[in-house]
């Protein structure tokens, strides 16, 4: 049974994905909202590659750890996502 909760991306706006650090064997591939379904295989690969080789190697996926909020990052490039209403205020 799926884990009841309310799909929302993360708090920038990008999914999570990464090693949570200081719980071993903990990872997160979460906050995609609607995107998740499209870029699902491509996630997977490299949240393999985490697991098993200590680093994605596919993709870099080091801008979407879980750190980034706390470090006061966030993995936005050179074509950031338009404001959205629905979004206003939200933390």
């Amino acid at each position: 049974m799926p884990w009841p909760h309310e799909a929302l991306p993360g708090r920038d706006r990008h999914a999570i994905l990464g090693r949570v650090d200081g719980i071993d064997g903990l990872y997160l591939a979460t906050a995609f909202s609607g995107s998740g379904f499209k870029i699902a295989p491509a996630v997977g690969a490299c949240m393999a590659e985490l697991i098993v080789d200590g680093r994605a190697k596919t993709v870099d996926i080091e801008a979407y750890n879980l750190r980034r909020f706390a470090e006061g990052r966030s993995p936005e490039g050179p074509h950031p996502y338009a404001p959205r209403n629905d979004h206003a205020g939200r933390d």
